[in-house]
């Protein structure tokens, strides 16, 4: 089970077969829609899971607006507090 969570050494093995047979390198690549397509086909196929870790942006806004908004504790209490002053405490 460890074993499977380390990394372990790949084999790149360049194997060319045939008299006419030659090996490129490309610089950049650029996917249309259906080599795309075909790209997640074999993902699928081959068991690749690709995960995006991007957290978005309004993950972010709710997380610092949840850090810096009053508790609702505060919030109860403000309340209160608004309403005794407005009404004031009657005797």
């Amino acid at each position: 089970m460890l074993s499977s969570l380390l990394p372990s050494p790949g084999v790149n093995a360049n194997v060319q077969a045939g008299a006419e047979n030659t090996q490129q390198i490309v610089g950049s690549q650029t996917r249309t829609g259906d080599q795309a397509q075909v790209a997640d086909q074999a993902n699928r196929v081959m068991g690749t899971q690709i995960i995006n870790e991007e957290v978005p942006p309004w993950v972010w806004i709710l997380m610092i607006m949840g850090w810096l908004l009053p508790s609702p504790q505060e919030i109860y209490n403000g309340i209160i507090r608004l309403f005794t002053l407005i009404f004031g405490k009657k005797k």
